[in-house]
C-alpha cells in the first residue's frame, strides 16, 4: 500500500537548507534529482542521506521510515544531502550541516548592539 501523506523535508549540507514536501510515497531518486537540479549537479553526483545511511534511490521515502506520524508539521524531518567524492566510483563524502545560528537579536543583545545597530545602554 502505498503511503500517500506529505512530508515536510528539510535537505541540509553545510550552509545550504531547502525545504521540500514529498510524499511518502515518492522515490528517494525524486527528490535527488531535484535536489542535484536545483544546485546544478548531475544526480549520479548526489546521495540522500538519513540518519546517518545512504538511502537507496529505487525505495519510496516511506519505506526508508521517513514519517510525518507523530511529528509537528513546524518541525520538518532533516536529512542531508552530500556530493560524490571526484575521482572515485560511487564514494560520496560525509555529511557536514553546519548548525543554524542563534537568534539573531538575542545575538545583538550579547554583543552589545539592538537590532537597529545602535548601542544597548548597559542595565542599571
Amino acid at each position: 500500500m502505498a503511503d500517500n501523506s506529505k512530508l515536510f523535508l528539510v535537505a541540509r549540507r553545510e550552509k545550504t537548507s531547502i525545504f521540500l514536501e514529498p510524499l511518502g510515497s515518492d522515490l528517494v531518486q525524486i527528490v535527488v534529482d531535484t535536489i542535484a537540479n536545483m544546485m546544478q549537479k548531475n544526480p549520479d553526483d548526489v546521495a540522500l542521506m538519513y540518519q546517518g545511511q545512504r538511502l537507496d534511490g529505487s525505495k519510496a521515502l516511506s519505506a526508508c521510515g521517513l514519517s510525518m506520524q507523530g511529528e509537528a508539521i513546524v518541525e520538518p524531518l532533516q536529512v542531508q544531502f552530500v556530493y560524490a567524492v571526484e575521482g572515485s566510483e560511487g564514494e560520496f563524502e560525509p555529511p557536514n550541516v553546519v548548525p543554524y545560528k542563534k537568534n539573531t537579536t538575542d545575538h545583538l543583545a550579547e554583543v552589545g548592539l539592538s537590532p537597529d545597530n545602535s548601542e544597548v545602554p548597559p542595565e542599571p
